[in-house]
This record gives C-alpha cells, sequence and structure tokens, in this order.
C-alpha cells in the first residue's frame, strides 16, 4: 500500500497526465469502475499509517463463544440446518432451484432451551466447510456494530492499529462488502475471476430483527444462522422446545458422566420431569451434581426438603406472571443460588447489573486498596474462587483468550428477582465503583486524543447498561454515592462526543445533571449534610460546570449556534468569577475565552471570536505549565477568524506558527490528536492549496477514522481540487466518502449540501447533465432550507438552482468545515 508521500502526485498534475494510462470510457459510473476503485484503494483511500497490513486472512474462526463440550442431543435441529446452511451449488442443481443468497436458517424459542449452544456446537461441527465463520453478539445495534468492528480486524480487512479500527461504521461497511464479495485476494489484487471465500455468519440472541437491515449482507453469497426467541417469517426456521422426559434424563447422565442404575435412573426421570426439561436448568443441576459429587437419589430428598420450606414456596413467582422457559421459577435456579458461597454470591449479584456479553476480568482482577468499599474489597479477594463456583454450577462461562465473562440474562433476572430493593442499590454501586477505576477520566483541559478510546470502548456497553437500570435503584437519602456514577456519566459522554457521537451524549449529560442538582438541593436543605464531605459542594459546582461546557461543545458539533453561545458564555462567565475568587491559575479560563470564541464563530461574528481567541492565548501563557502547543486549538481557531475577515497575511503566519511549534513537539505526522489537521485544513483554505488538504485529510484519517464530519469534510475538500483538475470521476469517489458519513445525522445538512453541489459541479463536467440537474435540484431544496432557519439574519434567498453559486454554498458551511 502506497503511503502518504507515494500518494502525493496524484494530485498535482491534470487527468490525461496523471491517469492518461486509462482508457477513458463513457462516464457509467465511478462505483462500478473496475479500474479506478482498485487504484483509490491502493493510493488514496488506504491508510499510510499500516502499510504492512494484508487481508483478508483465512481460514478464519472468529467465534467467542465456546462449545460445551457436553453438548447432547438436538440433533433434528442439527441436522436442518445442515441441509439449509452446508448447501452446494450440486444441490441447488439437482433441486432444479436458483440460489438464494445468503442462506438463511433460525433457530427460535424461549429463553433457557439452549440456541446459543446448539449453534456454538453447529459452528464447530462445520468449521472445516467454511473459510470464514463469524459470531456476533446480537441483542442491539451497538453490539452489532462493536463485533463487526471486532471481525473486520481479525479478517484482517481493517488494521487494528489503525484510526479506521475505531470507527464502527466504517467497520461495519468493511466487513459488509467482503461478506457481498468475499474475495481470497487482497482487494487491490482480485480479479474478476477471483475465487470466492465460503463464510458462515452467526447472529446471536437477536431481539428485533430490524436492527440485522443496516447490518445484513444482501445478495452476500455465504449463510447465515440467527438464534432469537421469536420466530421470524423471512426465514427458514426451527422451534427448539425442551427435551422430553426420556432426552432430559439421558442429558443428566451424559453430562455427570454416570452410568444409570435403576435408582438412579428413577430419581435422575423424577428430577428431570421437575425441571420440565429445560436444558439450562438441567445443565445447572447436573453441574452441581457433579461439583458436590452427590447421587441423583440423594439430589432428590435435599430438593424435597427444600421445597417443603416456606421460604421456597414464598419465593417462587406467581403463575400468572412465569416467562414462557418457566427458568425464574424453576428449581434449579434457586437450588443454584441458594447453595452459592457469600463470595460467589456476591459476584453473581453484580455480574447481573453489567451487560451480559463480554464482560471484562480485569474489573475484579485489580488488587484491593484503601479506597475499596468492604463489597468490592470481598469480591477481588474472593473472585478466582468464586469465579471456578459460579463456572461449576454453569452460572456464568468465559473466555480465557480474551479474558471475558459471559451470563445467561434468565441467569442476571433470577439474580435480581431474589434481591430486596436496597441490595440492588448496593450492587449497582459496587459495579459503578469497579467501572471508575478502570475508567480513564480526563480531566477538563485541552481534552483532544484518542489513546483512551480502546479502552473506554470495552468498558462502555456496561455504562450503558448502568444507565437503563439507574431510574429503578431505589434513592439513597441518607448519602451521596451517586455523584461517582454522575462524575462516569460526564466523561462517558464527553467520550461519546470525541467519537463523533454528540447527540447520544445528550441523555447522559441529561442525567448527571439531575443528579448533581438533586444534590446540591440536598445539601441546601440539610447543611450538616456536607459535614462529613466538605469539599462535595465544590466537586458538584465542579461537575455542574463541566456539563455546561460539554453541552456548548455539542452545540457547537451539531451546529445549534444559540445554545452554543448561551453554554458557553455561563462557562466562560462562573470560570471569570471563579478564577477572581480563588486568585489562582486555572488553565478552565483559557479554555472557556477558546470556547466562547468557537460560540461566536458559529454566529457568525468573526470579530468577538478573534478577540476571544487571543483572550484564551494571553490566559493559558500566565499558566505555568505553559507550552507552545498547549495554545494549539485557540491559535488555530484564530488563523480561521483572521481569514474568514480577509487578514490573510496574519491568517497564514500564525497558522504556520501553531503547525512548527506542533511539528516540533510531536514530529511531521504526529497521531496525538486531530489538532494538527486543524492548523492543515486552515492552511490549505488561506493558500487554496492541495497538498495541505491532502495532509489533512489523511492526518484526520489517522486520527479519527474515515467516517468522522472532519474527515469527510476534507473529502470534500479534496474533491474540489479534483473537480478544478478535471478528475471528475476521483472527485465523485471522494464526494461518495463524505456523503456515507455526513449521513448518520440531520445534523450535517449543510455539509450534505455542499457535497451535492459538488457532485454536481463533477456530474457536469463529465457531461451527464441529466444526474447533473437532479443534484442541483435537491441542492437548491436543501439551500432555500437552510437560509429559511437563518430568516433573523435577514438574508436573501434566491429564487432559482440555476443562481446557485460556491459562495452560496459556502455560506451555509460552519467556519472550521469550510
Amino acid at each position: 500500500m502506497a503511503t502518504s508521500q507515494k500518494a502525493g502526485p496524484i494530485f498535482t498534475s491534470s487527468y490525461e497526465e496523471e491517469w492518461g494510462f486509462i482508457k477513458r470510457p463513457p462516464y457509467f459510473g465511478h462505483d462500478r469502475d473496475e479500474t479506478l476503485q482498485p487504484l483509490l484503494q491502493r493510493l488514496f483511500l488506504g491508510d499510510f499509517a499500516s502499510t504492512d497490513f494484508s487481508g483478508p486472512t483465512l481460514p478464519a474462526y472468529l467465534v467467542s463463544v465456546s462449545r460445551d463440550k457436553k453438548f447432547y442431543g438436538r440433533d433434528w435441529a442439527l441436522n436442518a440446518m445442515r441441509q439449509t446452511l452446508c448447501r452446494s451449488p450440486e444441490d441447488d442443481f439437482k433441486d432444479n432451484k436458483p440460489p438464494t443468497w445468503p442462506r438463511c436458517f433460525a433457530v427460535y424459542g424461549p429463553g433457557g432451551m439452549g440456541k446459543t449452544q446448539v449453534a456454538a456446537n453447529f459452528v464447530s461441527m462445520h468449521r472445516n466447510e467454511f473459510d470464514a465463520i463469524l459470531w456476533v453478539h446480537a441483542e442491539n445495534a451497538g453490539k452489532i456494530a462493536q463485533d463487526y468492528k471486532d471481525l473486520a480486524i481479525g479478517l484482517g480487512l481493517v488494521s487494528a492499529e489503525s484510526r479506521d479500527s475505531m470507527d464502527l461504521d466504517y467497520t461495519k461497511d468493511v466487513l459488509k462488502s467482503w461478506l457481498v464479495n468475499p474475495v481470497k485476494e487482497k482487494p487491490w489484487e482480485a480479479g474478476k475471476n477471483s475465487k470466492k471465500a465460503s463464510w458462515l455468519l452467526v447472529f446471536d440472541g437477536v431481539e428485533d430483527g430490524e436492527i440485522l437491515d443496516s447490518f445484513w449482507p444482501y445478495n452476500g453469497p455465504g449463510s447465515v444462522l440467527v438464534t432469537s426467541r421469536n420466530p421470524y417469517s423471512w426465514s427458514a426456521s426451527l422451534e427448539l422446545k425442551p427435551f422430553n422426559v426420556g432426552e432430559a434424563t439421558q442429558y443428566l447422565f451424559h453430562m455427570t458422566e454416570r452410568q444409570p442404575t435403576p435408582e438412579e435412573t428413577t430419581a435422575a426421570t423424577t428430577i428431570a420431569q421437575r425441571l420440565g426439561g429445560l436444558p439450562l436448568a438441567l445443565n445447572q443441576m447436573g453441574s452441581i451434581c457433579a461439583s458436590q459429587n452427590i447421587s441423583f437419589t440423594k439430589f432428590l430428598m435435599r430438593l424435597e426438603q427444600h421445597e417443603g420450606s416456606q421460604a421456597f414456596f414464598d419465593w417462587r413467582m406467581p403463575d400468572t406472571v412465569r416467562p414462557t422457559s418457566n427458568y425464574e421459577s424453576n428449581v434449579a435456579s434457586v437450588w443454584a443460588f441458594d447453595n452459592l458461597d457469600k463470595g460467589a454470591l456476591l459476584l453473581i449479584n453484580v455480574i447481573s447489573m453489567l451487560d451480559p456479553d463480554a464482560i471484562p476480568e480485569k474489573l475484579f482482577l485489580s488488587s484491593v486498596n484503601e479506597a475499596d468499599s468492604e463489597l468490592v474489597r470481598i469480591i477481588k479477594d474472593t473472585y478466582i474462587a468464586s469465579r471456578t463456583g459460579l463456572f461449576a454450577r454453569s452460572l456464568i462461562t468465559g473466555n480465557k483468550r480474551e479474558k471475558k465473562l459471559f451470563v445467561h440474562r434468565l441467569v442476571q433476572d433470577v439474580a435480581k428477582t431474589r434481591m430486596q430493593p436496597s441490595d440492588i442499590r448496593k450492587y449497582f454501586v459496587a459495579c459503578v465503583e469497579l467501572i471508575n477505576q478502570k475508567w480513564k477520566f480526563q480531566e477538563l483541559t485541552w481534552r483532544h486524543g484518542i489513546a483512551r478510546w480502546a479502552d473506554c470502548e470495552e468498558l462502555f456497553p456496561h455504562i450503558q447498561k448502568l444507565k437503563t437500570t439507574f431510574h429503578s435503584i431505589m434513592p439513597s437519602p441518607d448519602t451521596f454515592e451517586d455523584y461517582e456514577f454522575a462524575r462516569l456519566l460526564i466523561d462517558s459522554a464527553w467520550y461519546q462526543h470525541e467519537r463523533g457521537k454528540s447527540p447520544d451524549a445528550i441523555l447522559s449529560n441529561n442525567m448527571a445533571q439531575s443528579i448533581c442538582e438533586s444534590l446540591k438541593l440536598r445539601i441546601y436543605e440539610n447543611p450538616s449534610l456536607a459535614t462529613k464531605n466538605p469539599k462535595l459542594l465544590e466537586r458538584l459546582n465542579h461537575s455542574l460546570l463541566e456539563i455546561a461546557h460539554n453541552r456548548g461543545c455539542i452545540a457547537l458539533e451539531i451546529n445549534e449556534p444559540s445554545d452554543a453561545l448561551k453554554y458557553h458564555q455561563q462557562f466562560n462567565s462562573a470560570m471569570i468569577a471563579e478564577t477572581a475568587k480563588h486568585d489562582s491559575e486555572d488553565m478552565r479560563l483559557a479554555i472557556s475565552w477558546n470556547e466562547l470564541g468557537n460560540a461566536y464563530m458559529l454566529n457568525r461574528d468573526w470579530a468577538k471570536g478573534e478577540s476571544c481567541f487571543l483572550q484564551s492565548i494571553v490566559e493559558m501563557k500566565k499558566y505555568n505549565g505553559f507550552k507552545p502547543t498547549t495554545i494549539s486549538l485557540p491559535l488555530a481557531n484564530l488563523g480561521l477568524a483572521y481569514w474568514l475577515q480577509n487578514k490573510t497575511s496574519l491568517a497564514r503566519s500564525t497558522l504556520l506558527e501553531g503547525l512548527r511549534d506542533r511539528e516540533a513537539e510531536f514530529g511531521h505526522n504526529d497521531r496525538e490528536s486531530f489538532i494538527t489537521g486543524r492548523f492543515l485544513h486552515a492552511l490549505g483554505n488561506v493558500d487554496s492549496s492541495l497538498e495541505y488538504h491532502r495532509r489533512a485529510l489523511m492526518h484526520y484519517k489517522s486520527t479519527l477514522g474515515n467516517r468522522h464530519h472532519r474527515t469527510a469534510d476534507l473529502f470534500v475538500k479534496v474533491a474540489e481540487h479534483n473537480i478544478n483538475l478535471g478528475n471528475y470521476e476521483m472527485a465523485l469517489a471522494l464526494l461518495d466518502h463524505s456523503l456515507d458519513a455526513f449521513s448518520i445525522s440531520h445534523t450535517y445538512l449543510p455539509e450534505r449540501t455542499r457535497a451535492g453541489w459538488m457532485r454536481h459541479r463533477a456530474l457536469k463536467g463529465l457531461g451527464s447533465d441529466r444526474e447533473a440537474a437532479t443534484e442541483l435540484r435537491v441542492c437548491f431544496q436543501n439551500y432555500v432550507k437552510l437560509r429559511q432557519k437563518r430568516e433573523e439574519e435577514g438574508l436573501e434567498i434566491k429564487g432559482d438552482a440555476s443562481e446557485l453559486n460556491d459562495e452560496d454554498i459556502d455560506d451555509l458551511i460552519v467556519f472550521w468545515s469550510k
């Protein structure tokens, strides 16, 4: 794959000079151009930071669920799956039926029927019949996207070290593209007659079939296996039902590796009847008998004694609320939990509060420290023994290689059903404490680094699970322990904002603000509560200020000028007052001036923006820890403010100063953050330089990924240069990449409009007048809509699409994206 240095000449010559070796056919669609696309892949769109990257890596067995070595029965189900998913072209020929792709089969049934293990056993049996077997946890879209990323990396389609690997939209599309065209060679080496890989994709635990739409490999020549509690009419399917009494009895002997005797067979049959043939319950009962080395006869005696106790009957759910699988009220779940030792019971209760898939063991393996609560200390001290006990009873499973735990949702439900409201709060707080110890918090400074993203990504699903639980947690009027959860919400929301998911961060900020304000109100109503923690009020005020700052930054990102100005004026005023009150240096004051400047710029007040950026630099230079790169952001923004006021010479010198400072500290191609790209982007604007814009694009690609809106801005800028050079096919390919990124949110309508305008110009240059006219018509409709939103500015709205020009479109764009 070419490096950025080699890629440069592509953009410094005319089409004929650079692309003359390609016979120029009539335009039929750049997305289907078999010559252009491989060139784009190799010479431009590839990540030059990972030149050793190759793929796909086959054969691939990327299955995160371990097969139960004592799996039993279900032969009829496995055979039905094989007949659909393992068909050969010869089978289709014999049946005189054209193949439909992908082949699909769904296994469905209530929880506890063993759907996941049936699927795991099937893929293990047939792993040599497919070049790639891929497993996806499919409870929700977030989990599918995360697993698609891991699969794209595992297949060698994306380098784990590249920034693209952190872009879930990009990795989703890369994997989907390969599933649709599963070539065995590298994409740029594949020809028309390339051999295709065979693949099997498992969507395990689908709760809503509609979420599969955006992940589905339409027409992909492979096989898809779905497990779900619900049947789906669009797929061949089979319902898993409980074992009959004979199967259940044989299963108990099979998993305990015992020989049947008449007495033991009678006892096992009775147990099987009592458990209703439910595989999950049978598995747990068998595990208990095996781990405790007790006979079925003796176990049955204990069971009957247990069932006779009032406590057991009090706990059982009434028939009217029992779920279909009956597991929660099944004697197996009662027995499995009642006989746990203290450490194992505490651990399963904590695990029940987390996301059930891929719980990182590092949460429990760190050393005990003085700040640990008593509950967390016990969990850490007893973790290894407790984990062993839960494994022995089949209450959890694990992946040793990845050091992850998995728990069935029904087991989580049982654990929570057995808790009192005060217990649920206790374990919720313990989960927050454990996650906070591993979460890499960022202080409110110039925080735009990307080094923590991988660690945050692993823990983020568990924070999301805690968010859904919090509203049902019983309040604690005598403690302030919810503040730690608010702190986690604030920082995880900023992480979402960093990853380009700013709208999703709003809910977390709302929840955190509600917690902090309620705690402040409690202190004001009863000041004596704060005596035990005298700095709590100060910390609450600090967090509320951070929320105001973060809300302002989100408003900037999603083009909400009035909200951006409101929140950043609030933040700036508070920081001025706080700094004067304490007479101490505080980097947040400099940050507040910079962000207020951004808010004025979003409101198109370039002069006030300039003034704020200059003040930010003044305040930052007072700071003891000052170094030139600590003013990178206000300096980049100041350069843009100068440029937009036609102070071109001042803009250039300011931006070059900032770029030199960053290169001196971080090197020519730093990957510290996206900030260097800001200077390159702005210099490209000031000097109308393709080289600066190309460098900015490659920098954003390697720090933010292909699908970030800042990267998309540079796809558009480089496309514009190519239009001016007559490289229309290249421009259209780049614009398609930008539109993919802008399509994720309505926030980017101005940017989509600009990309559409550039497509209009490129298509017109190719002589494709009909398509160009269509693009122009859509572009004009968006232009009118966006101008009308700014009616208070008294702007003229042109009456016809033919009157539009570059200046009209550029006026729609926020200052940092111009």
